[in-house]
């Protein structure tokens, strides 16, 4: 009854394989033999025991010290990657504040030039309004002499004109000097 007892305990702890326990006594595996539990769960111990020992001071504090050196690498990038990223953020500031700055010169040295270039533009605009009206003066007076030069030639002319007309419609021979003051006296009437 004991047997029976402790196969069905056995069974249902899965310590022992159904198959085996109603397989009865012959031949099945030897680590299931109750009679050598006592010698399994003495080297189970001696074996926890020397895996516990080689993982507790061996195995265990390598890993920790990879981690530890891990962490410390990582940290130390962290700090590089801080110290940078203030670095950078600064870069950046002095950037902003030199390109501030250039564009308020750019403007300015705009503006002067804009000026600049306003001023000699009614410099030379004032320059060549003194020139054209110059030009223009010289021009009238030349157009006033060569009128005068063309009534001249005109009074001359019409004065010989004149005379010759006289001369053919009338059959009269007029002094030339008569004709011209006729013919003056003509174009002041004409003018007026």
């Amino acid at each position: 009854m004991k047997r029976t007892a402790f196969i069905a305990l056995s069974v249902m702890t899965g310590l022992l394989p159904a198959t085996q326990a109603f397989a009865g006594e012959g031949g099945g595996l030897p680590q299931m033999d109750a009679s050598t539990y006592p010698g399994q769960i003495f080297w189970l111990a001696v074996t926890f025991v020397l895996i516990y020992v080689v993982m507790a001071k061996i195995s265990l504090p390598r890993v920790k010290d990879t981690l530890d050196r891990r962490q410390a690498h990582k940290d130390s990038h962290l700090n590089e990657a801080g110290h940078l990223n203030d670095e950078a953020e600064d870069v950046r500031k002095a950037y902003e504040k030199s390109l501030a700055e250039a564009q308020k010169k750019a403007a300015a040295a705009m503006a002067a030039g804009a000026r600049d270039a306003s001023a000699k533009a009614a410099q030379e605009q004032s320059a060549f309004a003194e020139k054209a009206r110059k030009r223009l003066a010289d021009t009238e007076r030349n157009i006033a002499k060569a009128k005068t030069e063309a009534l001249g030639s005109m009074t001359e002319i019409a004065t010989g004109i004149a005379a010759d007309i006289t001369q053919k419609v009338a059959n009269m021979s007029v002094d030339e000097a008569d004709a011209k003051q006729a013919v003056e006296k003509a174009l002041k009437e004409h003018a007026a």
